[in-house]
């Protein structure tokens, strides 16, 4: 097998087992947040949150008025349960943009013979 395809073999190994990864670490997040959120203590402290969030609200003294949060879930527990193809997207894409900076990084820094060399030599 030639040295260039053995290469880029490995790149794309490396590719596909940290992409396999990323996205096994986010599968496994989302069931545990949504787990927990199941459970009632967990629902209990966020409808807890959002009172005292209103009181704030209601109570005008402070420098800032944030808006007390409206949904059912936190934010989170949004995004994970009903937006979870859009996080997992722009965790690939983002992935893949980074990994594609890495490589030519590494690369370029490992090749032989740099344009600079070239022009020294001649």
């Amino acid at each position: 097998m030639s040295r260039i395809l053995s290469n880029n073999l490995f790149w794309l190994t490396a590719y596909l087992a940290s992409l396999i990864l990323v996205v096994a670490v986010l599968v496994r997040v989302r069931a545990n947040r949504l787990e927990a959120w199941g459970r009632p203590e967990t629902q209990a402290r966020w409808r807890e949150f959002q009172a005292g969030e209103q009181n704030r609200w209601d109570d005008a003294t402070g420098p800032v008025r944030r808006r007390p949060a409206k949904g059912d879930a936190s934010a989170d527990v949004i995004l994970l349960r009903d937006h979870f193809g859009a996080v997992a997207g722009g965790i690939v894409a983002t992935g893949t943009f980074l990994f594609c900076f890495l490589v030519v990084l590494v690369r370029g820094s490992l090749a032989k013979g740099s344009a600079s060399t070239k022009r020294d030599t001649a």
